[in-house]
């Protein structure tokens, strides 16, 4: 699970940021936070009467976001976010050869930029879309040349060339004994049992966006799974019992 002590930090921070947008009357922008830290922060921030927040990663199904504070008596527009967008075109894209996720983050990572600065990451037909820090767009555009040996080409786009990116997803439907985390990534992503349980042990398990270690964890509804290497799902819904007894649940899994 995410580290007590940087939830503590997150708190103070938010709390030092209400107490600065305060005295100075001014905005600020955090690093772009996941769900579990965005849900985080809401809770801190709706306590307090004196300023506004709002989230915002690019377009309207980004699940990435920064959070900017700001005084109850001004307003903020999209063009003031210090988010830029990146279209990344492969120079060399085959059909079977399609860049992933993993792929296209952890060539970000190498060139040493931190996970916080850079938000979500689009796959579109023949290009990829990124959200990052604004400060970080000239570094990227020189320094990422190539991704899995791929060359690249990149483009900076203003907010009129975004596009709205819904990930697509598989509906599978499986039938499990237990709703146990194990058991159900056993299910989901054609593991075996044994392997579920040291994907889990080994911290590449997350839960509603938060690391998972152990595999005795009851599922509910509505959780979100993902597995480094293996992909996401969602446990959509339990559908009824099968005549043995086990559980029949609708499964959407990430493409």
């Amino acid at each position: 699970m995410k580290k007590e002590e940087d939830f503590i930090f997150l708190k103070a921070k938010m709390q030092d940021t209400v107490h600065w947008v305060d005295k100075t009357n001014s905005r600020k922008f955090s690093c772009f936070l996941d769900p579990l830290q965005q849900k985080f922060c809401k809770n801190i921030l709706v306590q307090e009467s004196s300023v506004q927040f709002q989230f915002f990663g690019g377009h309207e199904y980004c699940e990435r976001k920064m959070l900017c504070i700001f005084p109850q008596n001004s307003s903020l527009t999209i063009w003031e976010w210090p988010i830029a967008i990146l279209h990344i075109y492969p120079k060399s894209y085959k059909k079977n050869n399609k860049l992933r996720h993993p792929e296209i983050l952890g060539r970000l990572m190498n060139l040493g930029i931190q996970r916080n600065r850079v938000g979500d990451i689009n796959i579109i037909n023949d290009f990829i879309q990124i959200f990052v820090q604004e400060k970080l767009k000239e570094y990227i555009k020189y320094h990422l040349e190539k991704i899995s040996n791929i060359p690249v080409e990149i483009s900076e786009v203003d907010w009129k060339e975004v596009v709205s990116f819904q990930p697509s997803f598989e509906e599978m439907y499986i039938t499990t004994s237990s709703l146990r985390l194990d058991s159900m990534i056993s299910k989901i992503f054609g593991l075996s049992r044994k392997e579920a349980m040291i994907f889990i042990k080994s911290g590449k398990v997350k839960v509603n966006w938060e690391y998972i270690t152990h595999s005795s964890m009851q599922l509910i509804e509505k959780d979100v799974i993902s597995v480094k290497g293996k992909g996401r799902a969602t446990f959509c819904k339990i559908l009824g019992n099968t005549k043995k007894g086990n559980k029949k649940i609708l499964i959407r899994k990430n493409k």
